[in-house]
């Protein structure tokens, strides 16, 4: 999730702003949801936004990420972990990215890439979400 420049420029808006961060990345996809596609950019985000809720809340490890990053961020995971139903909101704005290839960017350029790269893609986000619904 954190394999690309938007997912890893959040997370210094992480370590600044702490659980807003997480919670704005949410709104942002949802609300794309409800009114066109989703933007690529915002919907890593949103992935990545995912996968610390996951780590936050101890369902699992956040993949792909270095000790250093996970270092800048891990004393936000308290912070995170105690937002209402901030689960449920990372499964949404999960389901929401990846429920309709026609109104999600990302799911539209994965789509395109190698069979294999297409096919690790959406393994990760599936471990992702089975994670979250722990």
């Amino acid at each position: 999730m954190f394999e690309n420049d938007d997912a890893l420029d959040w997370m210094l808006d992480l370590e600044l702003m702490g659980a807003s961060a997480v919670t704005s990345a949410f709104d942002t996809v949802l609300a794309y949801a409800e009114s066109g596609t989703i933007e690529a950019a915002d919907a890593a985000v949103a992935l990545a936004a995912a996968a610390v809720v996951a780590a936050s809340v101890g369902a699992g490890t956040m993949p792909t990420l270095t000790p250093d990053l996970v270092a800048d961020v891990d004393t936000r995971f308290e912070e995170i972990a105690g937002l209402p139903d901030v689960r449920q909101e990372a499964l949404d704005a999960v389901e929401r990215i990846i429920g309709n290839p026609d109104r999600s960017e990302l799911l539209q350029l994965w789509s395109d890439a190698a069979p294999e790269d297409s096919v690790a893609f959406g393994d990760r986000v599936d471990m992702l979400v089975r994670k979250l619904e722990r």
